[in-house]
């Protein structure tokens, strides 16, 4: 029995897989038959593209803002999109936390709400 081969994928989680379909997509012109980044951090970059286009779309240039619209999803995106493209502010990151902890309490109040009534 052979030992399976190893690849190091050349996305952002930088891990040792097996070359295998089960952790890279197939891509027929490269040497081993398989694409250079896994599987997961080749759908990593297609949400960060949905995102990107969505913050393009919107009028979001905070992630505080980003919070407020309701793309929470995709807030540590949202904030390597930003930085990225330089539109993030330091004290944007401030008011991420707290319009995450403002949406956390008006959650456990609403639930608190419907255990009472």
């Amino acid at each position: 029995m052979t030992p399976a081969a190893v690849k190091r994928c050349a996305g952002r989680c930088g891990r040792e897989l097996p070359a295998d379909v089960e952790h890279f997509h197939r891509h027929v012109r490269s040497r081993d038959g398989f694409r250079a980044r896994c599987r997961e951090c080749t759908a990593a970059d297609r949400r960060d593209a949905a995102l990107v286009e969505r913050l393009g779309r919107s009028d979001v240039t905070t992630v505080a803002d980003a919070y407020r619209k309701g793309m929470e999803d995709g807030a540590a995106a949202a904030l390597r999109v930003l930085r990225s493209e330089g539109r993030l502010l330091p004290s944007d990151e401030e008011a991420a936390a707290q319009a995450r902890a403002e949406r956390v309490v008006a959650m456990a109040d609403e639930a608190l709400t419907r255990r009472r009534g």
